[in-house]
């Protein structure tokens, strides 16, 4: 009895990581990240939209993708996030196949980025991506293309959290 109206109490919390009551671990603005160890820090940004906190990687990033930050519980004791995002790039690097359904998939997945706070002002985490590639059978002329295969590459991601100026701005001087 006693489960029974445990599960009945869980169920009337929110589950959704849309709730306005969920602890929001990355400030909005604009921060510093990059996609894999070997890119420099660039632009991006934590944009709120609605209810919704948003990570955006746009830009000169290796990975250009926008997505839905959630938090990995309901009271902030887990410092980590979850970003569900899809890939913003016309051609992304990772599509090389000539199968148009192949092609399609590639551009729409959905890829789940996790972040772990590391420091009060450094995340760091990774992003599996999903690469497709042609599917070649046959020797010298006879080679052809016959389907695709699917691996997955695994990237560090980084944001670092860019702290506002409590400075006040100098006064201009006339």
């Amino acid at each position: 009895m006693r489960i029974i109206l445990v599960l009945i109490f869980l169920s009337l919390l929110p589950t959704s990581a849309l709730a306005d009551d969920l602890p929001r671990l990355l400030p909005e603005g604009t921060h510093k990240c990059k996609v894999s160890k070997e890119y420099k820090l660039r632009e991006c940004k934590v944009i709120k939209d609605g209810s919704e906190y948003i990570l955006n990687f746009s830009g000169q990033h290796l990975l250009r993708f926008i997505g839905p930050i959630h938090p990995a519980d309901f009271v902030a004791k887990d410092k980590r996030v979850f970003v569900e995002a899809t890939i913003q790039d016309e051609q992304p690097f990772m599509c090389k196949v000539k199968d148009a359904a192949a092609m399609k998939a590639c551009k729409e997945q959905t890829v789940m980025i996790e972040l772990k706070r590391k420091s009060s002002t450094r995340w760091v985490g990774s992003v599996p991506v999903k690469y497709y590639w042609d599917k070649y059978v046959g020797e010298g002329n006879e080679r052809r293309v016959e389907g695709y295969v699917i691996t997955v590459e695994t990237f560090v991601v980084e944001l670092r959290v860019q702290k506002k100026s409590k400075k006040k701005p100098a006064p201009l001087k006339l």
